[in-house]
């Protein structure tokens, strides 16, 4: 048994399922992440349509959590559509902390050029 499938699984709901397969589209959703590092950290607001790509002997506990009904698409659909996987960040890596810096000048230029961009410092 492998790591992964070479599917990308979407878990919904019902109603959900019926208004993907009508739009023939995916919606995206807006998820907050909180990106720590040991010195700072930030909340940011990413828009995101979730797809995992876990085995087929794994699939029954994600349906329980995240909806009892799967799609399926080819990893080569995700590749083409530009899908970007999830990154996962050690709080007090260093890679974390440069990630931080440039996400808060990104925000800070952002905001400048534009004034409408906030990045809340919570911690």
């Amino acid at each position: 048994m492998g790591l992964s499938s070479d599917s990308l699984l979407h878990q919904t709901d019902k109603n959900s399922l019926k208004k993907i397969i009508s739009d023939k589209s995916f919606r995206m959703s807006y998820c907050k992440e909180f990106l720590l590092s040991s010195v700072n950290g930030a909340g940011i607001v990413f828009p995101m349509v979730c797809f995992s790509d876990i085995p087929f002997s794994e699939l029954h506990k994600h349906l329980c959590r995240y909806g009892q009904y799967t799609i399926g698409m080819k990893k080569e659909w995700g590749k083409d559509k530009n899908f970007t996987p999830v990154l996962y960040f050690e709080k007090d890596s260093i890679f974390t902390g440069r990630i931080l810096q440039q996400f808060q000048k990104s925000a800070h230029d952002y905001r400048n050029d534009l004034g409408e961009f906030e990045l809340k410092q919570s911690f």
